[in-house]
């Protein structure tokens, strides 16, 4: 399950809008007003990588969303992996 909490700590899981043999693509919608949003990943039995190839630990990680800029989307994507496949 994907997916964020609110300020007023709601759950707001990630819509699955895509799957294929490469993986999975989930999309979390911001408010118009551009909240910056605060993303907390963590993975139990799976190893989670960030985009720029750094492991997110264990214990997870919170990732600051800033407010977009101008009309494009922000766009943040992750690669996870099972963690028995370490070397592949």
């Amino acid at each position: 399950m994907l997916g964020v909490f609110t300020p007023n700590r709601l759950f707001r899981s990630m819509r699955l809008v895509n799957a294929d043999a490469k993986g999975r693509d989930h999309e979390l919608l911001i408010p118009l007003d551009d909240t910056p949003t605060l993303l907390f990943v963590v993975g139990r039995g799976v190893q989670v990588f960030e985009q720029g190839g750094g492991l997110v630990p264990p214990e997870g990680k919170r990732i600051y969303i800033p407010p977009r800029m101008g009309n494009a989307p922000n766009v943040i994507n992750f690669l996870v992996r099972d963690a028995a496949r370490r070397n592949q």
